[in-house]
């Protein structure tokens, strides 16, 4: 069988106040990426694609392991409710078309 089309990235042009870590990801450390990463958060509706610079686990969810992972969806649950996070890491691994039926 096919493997599964990846789930859709958007990619996020982070700001120049936003320092980073050699990989590119915003430096969880720092404060301005701590807020530029909550922000996109917030932002974030279930069903549209993800950041691009949120990490991923193998199968497309999105990786609650990486600081940036775990904040970005604290501040998506934050902002949309609690139940509302029970549906990120099915909609985050779905694909675009999947995830626009549901």
């Amino acid at each position: 069988p096919a493997p599964a089309p990846a789930p859709a990235t958007e990619p996020v042009a982070i700001p120049d106040n936003v320092p980073r870590r050699k990989d590119g990801a915003p430096d969880m450390r720092r404060k301005e990426a701590r807020e530029f990463v909550r922000t996109q958060g917030q932002r974030w509706r279930v069903g549209q694609p993800v950041p691009s610079f949120v990490p991923r686990t193998r199968t497309g969810e999105i990786n609650e392991a990486d600081a940036v992972g775990r904040a970005f969806l604290e501040a998506h649950r934050a902002a949309h409710g609690s139940a509302a996070g029970a549906a990120v890491a099915v909609a985050a691994a779905a694909p675009p078309a999947a995830a626009a039926a549901a």
